[in-house]
């Protein structure tokens, strides 16, 4: 027969107590169900209960509807307590004698986490049954856990979800928080707790209630996980609140936050992942000389570039899958082009060089002449342009047929720039120079946009990128130390900039994965 949603019979006393779920376990001790017996009379009755093992920790997820910690059982008939009996050792099964009395009898079962009834409620039982005189009368029942908490965990198969956990206390192991990186959706299983911390049940537990404040949409996939989506806007360090509910369970609340991923490539084609709070998410090694130059929106992979072997790859976006696509020329200055899905890079040609992208297997000249010292596209797919610098020239490039140049500009702050980077929500790009100066520029390099600062840069930055969701800008200075602008792109301010506290040697390549990067 199917229980409800809490009770698990096939999990339950496996007790000769089959014969049906009662209507108990509400969460407290039930009150004492009165009942009249037929006759005065009093006869014999047993009841076999099925402890589950106590080995596990209590943390661990249980399989028994009757609580591992559970120490001992109280049986009220008829609303008097007729008996206690404390778990016996290590035995598994535990046959208790009764004194009933003959005629239909209410039984209700407690089980407790303290010996002799006392401590947590843990589960209970209510049935009523016919005890007859002079026969072997075996009294069935089913306990219902009674749930103390909702328990929710990480499903863990989300690219990136930074999470923790409360330490102590019934949630031992229940999230506490969590930060969506990037696109990635976090998958979370929804259980019910009981007040030691044993997950009650395995499997589906029906309709998971759930709310949530802010820029995140929850979707229900069954009875026992949620999936939260991340959207796309700026990023506050306000958190939203979930609040999940497992049936008959009390609140559990979690603070969700969201945050670019942040891969900052250093010393030993190591690259660290970071959040936009500061957490590291993770860490993996690149082939060697492979580079970063960018995330493709249409594959949902980072793109390498290794300047010696000339080949072009992609990485899974935790690093743990290198796919070789193909290869163009050796010693190229390149970034990649969401536009084109597709490298935007150029070549020396004696003293001159050549501007090229790469599309059906073959490298397409764009025609224009000079060898950049840093390059540039937006992270965005809608932006059909391509950015160079040479000297005291910046170049704006049409990445459509024609490829054209279409204007420059002049820089007014040196002739070393150290690095590019375009915010096309707003318009702008970025120029970074070796005197710890940023120049911003309107895409057109021409007109009053162009505003000369640090912008809180107090110093050089050898590698540059801008989220496209909260328009930030990011640094890392050539000791490889990582920036973080608090303000936006749109604004000239000069906040001094929040470091991540984190040395990644020698910079090589500073990619940011969006949550609109698509």
């Amino acid at each position: 027969m199917p229980c409800s949603l809490l009770r698990c019979c096939a999990l339950a006393l496996a007790t000769a107590l089959v014969a049906g779920c009662g209507a108990g376990g509400a969460g407290v001790s039930p009150a004492p169900q009165h009942g009249t017996a037929s006759t005065g009379r009093t006869t014999s009755a047993t009841f076999t209960i099925t402890w589950s093992s106590n080995t596990p920790a209590a943390t661990l997820r249980g399989t028994k509807a009757i609580s591992p910690s559970a120490e001992s059982v109280s049986v009220w008939i008829n609303g008097v307590l007729n008996t206690v009996a404390n778990r016996s050792g290590g035995t598994a099964q535990q046959s208790i004698a009764l004194i009933a009395p003959v005629g239909n009898d209410a039984f209700v079962f407690d089980v407790y986490d303290g010996t002799n009834a006392q401590g947590t409620l843990l589960g209970s039982a209510t049935v009523t049954q016919n005890i007859v005189d002079g026969a072997a009368n075996v009294v069935t029942a089913v306990i219902d856990a009674v749930c103390a908490a909702t328990n929710v965990a990480s499903a863990g198969d989300d690219p990136f979800a930074y999470t923790q956990t409360a330490v102590t206390g019934v949630l031992a192991r229940t999230l506490t928080s969590i930060v969506l990186g990037g696109q990635s959706a976090a998958t979370l299983v929804v259980e019910p707790e009981d007040a030691d911390g044993n997950v009650i049940i395995n499997g589906a537990i029906g309709v998971v209630a759930n709310s949530i404040t802010g820029s995140a949409t929850v979707i229900p996939i069954d009875g026992s996980h949620i999936q939260l989506q991340p959207l796309t806007g700026p990023r506050s360090t306000t958190p939203d609140t979930l609040t999940l509910a497992a049936p008959t369970c009390p609140q559990t609340t979690i603070a969700v936050r969201h945050s670019p991923v942040i891969y900052a490539e250093g010393s030993g084609n190591i690259v660290r992942a970071y959040d936009w709070y500061g957490d590291q998410l993770m860490s993996g090694t690149l082939t060697a000389g492979d580079v970063l130059i960018g995330y493709d929106s249409a594959s949902g992979k980072l793109m390498a570039y290794n300047s010696s072997t000339a080949s072009v790859s992609s990485y899974t976006t935790k690093l743990t899958t290198r796919t070789p696509l193909y290869a163009i020329v050796p010693a190229s200055t390149v970034t990649w082009s969401n536009y084109l899905h597709s490298v935007f890079a150029a070549y020396p040609v004696s003293s001159s060089g050549q501007f090229y992208t790469y599309a059906n297997s073959a490298i397409v000249d764009i025609g224009v002449n000079f060898i950049p010292t840093s390059i540039a596209t937006s992270p965005l797919s809608t932006d059909s342009y391509g950015y160079a610098s040479q000297g005291a020239v910046f170049v704006r490039f049409l990445l459509t047929s024609p490829y054209t140049a279409l204007g420059a500009g002049p820089t007014s702050e040196g002739p070393v720039v150290t690095a590019l980077a375009v915010d096309d929500a707003d318009g702008y790009m970025f120029a970074f120079f070796d005197a710890a100066i940023v120049q911003r520029y309107d895409v057109n390099f021409y007109g009053p946009d162009t505003v000369t600062g640090n912008f809180g840069f107090d110093t050089a930055i050898q590698c540059a990128g801008i989220d496209t969701d909260g328009d930030n800008i990011y640094g890392l200075s050539p000791s490889g130390t990582l920036y973080l602008s608090p303000g936006t792109a749109a604004s000239s301010s000069t906040t001094a900039l929040t470091s991540f506290a984190v040395n990644v040697g020698t910079p090589s390549a500073l990619v940011i994965l969006s949550t609109n990067t698509r």
